[in-house]
């Protein structure tokens, strides 16, 4: 028996989709950080960097506290820094470049289904209208 290869993933990519379906995500804006909580299904698990030491780098697909962050910033590295005013003190994610994050730095998160997220974003500059993406 002959198996068309093609043929035959296609066919396991439909049935996956029919047995499985689709996950679908939509963000969703709260006013604060009170209304996120009481909205979540259970007790939130916080990752504020403030258990890391300063200077801690978090290498291109390194996990903490369950969310794996990759990037590429040309050989620049992300790091736990500790040099500005933040919302969780007294620790905050930059990079080693200041502790800043700049213009075309793209960093993806991923983390188990059915989480939620919250993040905030302190800038010296105006944020523009799709700086940040979901």
């Amino acid at each position: 028996m002959t198996i068309d290869r093609p043929l035959a993933s296609g066919a396991c990519a439909v049935l996956s989709t029919l047995l499985c379906g689709t996950l679908n995500a939509e963000p969703a804006v709260y006013a604060d950080q009170q209304a996120f909580a009481a909205a979540l299904p259970s007790a939130p698990h916080v990752l504020d960097f403030d258990h890391m030491a300063p200077g801690t780098t978090i290498e291109d697909t390194a996990t903490a506290g369950g969310i794996t962050f990759s990037y590429d910033f040309e050989g620049l590295s992300m790091r736990v820094a500790h040099l500005y005013a933040t919302t969780s003190s007294p620790n905050f994610l930059g990079t080693a470049d200041g502790g800043k994050f700049h213009d075309g730095h793209n960093i993806t998160q991923k983390f188990a289904p059915g989480s939620a997220i919250l993040l905030y974003f302190i800038s010296a500059d105006t944020l523009e209208d799709r700086d940040i993406k979901d």
